[in-house]
């Protein structure tokens, strides 16, 4: 039971860490321009790549774990461009075909399945690396690392219900409470 706990805890905190560590760029050195004069947007990139640097930081990762960190980071960046060149394929085929007269559907279909299919390959291996990172952590270096994931799951929680609360804005009739909606007509 115990080890099950630990094995679905592990896996979690894989898929939220390439959640995180996937959606951004490879952090640059401590001393390029980028790293240290990012600005000061609330949320973004620049603002994750600062708490990620922070807790690199905060870490103190012994040589082997500095070479997997790096390791990882450096796969990352570079399935991220691969799956964005993907993707840029995928619109470049999707595009050529506007202009055909009968299109060729399921062709588009084939070619969009294979194109996710190895989006999700590389977001697998890039879990796989950052997994690797976290399971030679000791203990007190996963407690810092579940803490910042934690903390950026939580960032991203308060930004959908506030979402959440705001999206039907405009369908609402005047005076009434935000989130109560207007009725579509039927049509």
């Amino acid at each position: 039971m115990q080890k099950n706990r630990l094995s679905i805890l592990a896996v979690s905190v894989a898929l939220a860490a390439s959640t995180l560590f996937g959606t951004v760029r490879a952090a640059e050195p401590p001393s390029s321009p980028v790293a240290t004069h990012m600005p000061t947007a609330p949320h973004g990139r620049h603002d994750f790549m600062r708490s990620m640097q922070q807790m690199h930081d905060q870490l103190k990762l012994t040589p082997p774990q500095e070479q997997a960190w790096q390791q990882a980071l450096a796969h990352m960046k570079r399935n991220r461009q691969e799956q964005h060149e993907n993707m840029g394929r995928y619109r470049a085929l999707r595009d050529s075909m506007q202009h055909q007269r009968i299109l060729d559907l399921s062709s588009l279909r084939a070619q969009r399945d294979k194109i996710f299919a190895d989006n999700q390959r590389l977001r697998a291996d890039t879990e796989d690396q950052w997994l690797a990172f976290y399971n030679g952590l000791n203990d007190n270096q996963k407690a810092t690392v579940s803490a910042a994931i934690e903390a950026r799951m939580a960032k991203m929680k308060a930004w959908r219900e506030h979402h959440r609360a705001h999206r039907h804005w405009q369908h609402r009739e005047p005076g009434a409470p935000a989130g109560a909606s207007q009725p579509r007509a039927q049509q």
